[in-house]
């Protein structure tokens, strides 16, 4: 649908839901202020009013609904996204703001959760005008699907120890670099759509050091996916392949299956399960020891708050079957049981710009005992700490810049694989 009419319908819509004013006196005048601004173009200052009627105790359908407008406006769609969460808690007005969320996930190129939207106000509207409206946004939606989407990003950066060597055995110093980062995914709906259908997935990463160049790496992945809705759930079943090179080096393929499950359970609230398995082959026979199989399951939820922030969580488990390493009397498992816990919050402090800070947990328990060459037997356990900040600035709907630190803390029952990190990087990231 042409934004000329995108503006239209929020305009329509804008005007159905004033005679929701809430009677306080001076909540209605901050909202008259803001109304007369909108309407007069000055999206920021109709924001400052409505935030001003919502400190001074309004809380009702149209006071949300027009402050995600007003957002939606400016062209800040996280904090419109939440405005419009918030409206559809209103059980009156919760068809209108589906179909807003779904304007909002258009903008954002996000056509799967945009369709996702639109279908929920058919679903649950009254409205004919406003059902036939997202019946159009939906088959809009859909023929997008018919061609290529894509995401690319290029990043610069600096690592302060490369090979994860323990201080306080070798001089971390000399294994520190900077660092290129590349990253680009495709997509394409084959037949159906995104929603129902046969999907093609591929995606291509590679890293490359300065002065280390044994440490570059390359990965390439592909495959087919089928989208399957059941009930309230979207499903997707894959297989792919990967093919990694380390060094410049053929290093690990694999062949894998990867089955995803999502639901939202509510505008604020998804829930997300996914469980792959990786057949793992080495490309080089001194690779031999990491050849075998990995299962790894996450659960995952994601909370939308009415500040316009999100609270991520996830649980994953691994677990490994390598070939392990032996040469002799030496023995290194290379087979371990891993859980990993995270945690990100993420917020919008002004207009345009968003903040991502997150904590995770890794334990790291290996299924045998390593035997060195003078004989001593202990069992590796690596118990990992991280610490991830992020700042991100969108220039336009399709561009952001990104810059990111994190730390890494590792401490392990073998000393030699304790160590610290830390990373910083800068990158610009684009939406095709």
């Amino acid at each position: 649908m042409p934004l000329l009419i995108h503006r239209l319908v929020i305009l329509i819509l804008l005007s159905i839901t004033l005679p929701l004013v809430a009677a306080e006196t001076t909540a209605n005048d901050y909202f008259e202020q803001a109304r007369q601004a909108f309407k007069k173009g000055d999206f920021a200052l109709a924001v400052q009013e409505f935030k001003k009627a919502q400190q001074a105790g309004m809380d009702n359908a149209a006071l949300h609904y027009n402050l995600g407008v007003s957002y939606y406006r400016l062209g800040d769609y996280r904090k419109a996204e939440a405005a419009f969460l918030r409206t559809a808690r209103f059980r009156r007005m919760a068809p209108v703001a589906y179909y807003n969320l779904g304007l909002v996930k258009l903008r954002q190129k996000q056509n799967e959760a945009a369709a996702s939207w639109f279908q929920k106000t058919i679903d649950t509207t009254t409205d004919k005008k406003l059902r036939t409206l997202a019946e159009r946004m939906l088959r809009n939606t859909q023929t997008k699907h018919a061609g290529w989407d894509g995401y690319i990003y290029a990043g610069i950066g600096y690592d302060d120890n490369v090979t994860l060597d323990n201080d306080t055995l070798t001089n971390v110093s000399t294994r520190a670099d900077n660092f290129l980062e590349l990253y680009g995914s495709v997509h394409r709906v084959l037949s159906g759509s995104r929603k129902q259908g046969l999907l093609l997935k591929a995606n291509a990463y590679a890293s490359y050091y300065y002065w280390l160049n044994n440490y570059n790496i390359m990965e390439m992945k592909g495959g087919l996916y089928k989208t399957l809705p059941l009930d309230a759930w979207s499903n997707e079943t894959g297989v792919y392949a990967t093919y990694t090179t380390l060094g410049g080096h053929r290093y690990l393929a694999s062949a894998n299956l990867s089955v995803t499950s999502k639901r939202r359970l509510s505008p604020a609230y998804r829930l997300r399960f996914r469980l792959r398995l990786h057949a793992i082959e080495a490309m080089q026979s001194r690779y031999d020891y990491l050849s075998g199989s990995r299962l790894d399951f996450r659960t995952e939820g994601r909370w939308y708050r009415n500040n316009g922030g999100s609270l991520r969580a996830y649980y994953q488990l691994d677990i490994n079957n390598r070939n392990d390493y032996r040469a002799g009397t030496v023995f290194s498992s290379y087979s371990p049981t891993r859980h990993r816990l995270r945690l990100d919050y993420s917020f919008s402090p002004l207009s345009g710009w968003l903040v991502r800070a997150g904590g995770e947990y890794r334990l790291s328990r290996y299924n045998d005992a390593n035997v060195d060459s003078s004989g001593r037997i202990i069992r590796r356990e690596d118990n990992r700490k991280r610490a991830l900040l992020e700042l991100t600035h969108r220039l336009n709907r399709q561009a952001d810049i990104l810059l990111e630190y994190s730390y890494t803390d590792n401490n392990s029952t073998i000393n030699r694989y304790s160590y610290r990190r830390n990373m910083w990087m800068g990158s610009l990231q684009y939406l095709f």
